[in-house]
């Protein structure tokens, strides 16, 4: 999947839909932070102490591999962050 630019501004982006695990990659490729959850409202809806929701990925992470199922949605620290997305296919043994 190419890059992505992914906004801060609700409604949180479905990125894909997955009926089975997968493993994704995901690299933030500027100074900012993308939100992942598999629903919109643990996005939008701000946290205790105004915390975003969601699982926080940032340049420093480099690149983040993790196992997926269900709705990937997302969201970002500000307007335009720039974000690769690396799918593989159900059918690739993901290790989990």
């Amino acid at each position: 999947m190419a890059l992505k630019t992914v906004t801060n501004i609700a409604p949180a982006q479905l990125i894909a839909q997955f009926d089975a695990w997968v493993r994704v990659h995901i690299q933030v490729r500027d100074a900012n932070t993308v939100y992942l959850a598999t629903n919109r409202p643990d996005l939008e809806i701000l946290g205790q102490g105004g915390q975003q929701g969601g699982l926080a990925i940032d340049k420093n992470a480099g690149i983040v591999s993790i196992p997926w199922i269900g709705p990937l949605y997302a969201l970002g620290s500000a307007p335009n962050v720039q974000v690769e997305f690396a799918l593989f296919s159900p059918g690739v043994d993901i290790g989990r």
